[in-house]
């Protein structure tokens, strides 16, 4: 009996769909997550313990180092359209789909946590100084997942510029006008939350660019000789080494 060997074609396009199902269940779980967390923050009985989880404030960042993260996963608004949907969707969504669930929280975490500690190194002496406004923000409630997902957008940006160099940089250049726009009116936290954006942004673009591909997709580089080595047809998109989440 002569064996009938699978098409070659058809076996890549089963595993691409399988790829893209699993890393879209694995959204789906991860944003239950901050909807969770959010939800209980609301409810007199566990308000406390969420709130020592995610209130993070400049003032605690060494004494509540754990809000630091936290503070990524409570939404203080959660509205079933809003800011922070269309940036889920349009951005978090697809970037998880071609870079995997693992990549891309990398990246939203790395923007979430630089940004927030660069506000913090300036505001900090600043409030020692005496500056009035850094006063009151050192003492002010920082919570949200906006910076984590303007990172992923600088990120995701790379991407379609890699694929699509004119198209990657108008997006590019629109996601810098969208947040120096809302940073010329804004005032207060506001505006603080505006330079925070742009700041993450500027992080996933330069995790996306070249700090992660570099890297084997690490955070920070491991011991000598620990990267992987990448074989022909293995690469993802963009040329770098693909990750499986």
């Amino acid at each position: 009996m002569t064996a009938v060997e699978p098409v070659a074609g058809h076996v890549g396009s089963s595993d691409t769909a399988r790829t893209m199902l699993t890393r879209l269940l694995e959204v789906s779980a991860f944003l239950c997550i901050p909807t969770v967390v959010s939800l209980l923050a609301v409810a007199p009985a566990t308000r406390h313990a969420v709130g020592v989880l995610t209130d993070y404030r400049p003032l605690f960042v060494v004494t509540r180092p754990q809000t630091l993260i936290g503070s990524a996963f409570y939404l203080p608004n959660i509205q079933m359209v809003g800011l922070t949907t269309v940036f889920t969707i349009a951005v978090f969504l697809p970037y998880v789909l071609a870079r995997g669930m693992g990549w891309a929280l990398r990246v939203f975490l790395a923007g979430h946590v630089i940004a927030t500690l660069a506000i913090a190194v300036v505001v900090i002496p600043g409030d020692w100084l005496g500056w009035g406004e850094a006063i009151h923000i050192v003492h002010s409630s920082d919570r949200g997942a906006s910076a984590g997902l303007a990172a992923c957008a600088g990120g995701l940006a790379i991407l379609i510029h890699r694929r699509w160099p004119w198209i990657g940089a108008l997006v590019l250049a629109g996601l810098y006008a969208f947040f120096l726009d809302s940073l010329t009116h804004m005032h207060g936290l506001n505006r603080l939350a505006e330079i925070e954006h742009l700041i993450a942004l500027t992080v996933g673009i330069g995790l996306e660019a070249w700090w992660l591909p570099h890297h084997g997709g690490r955070l920070w580089p491991g011991p000598p000789g620990s990267l992987k080595i990448r074989r022909r047809g293995t690469a993802g998109r963009g040329g770098a080494a693909s990750e499986r989440s």
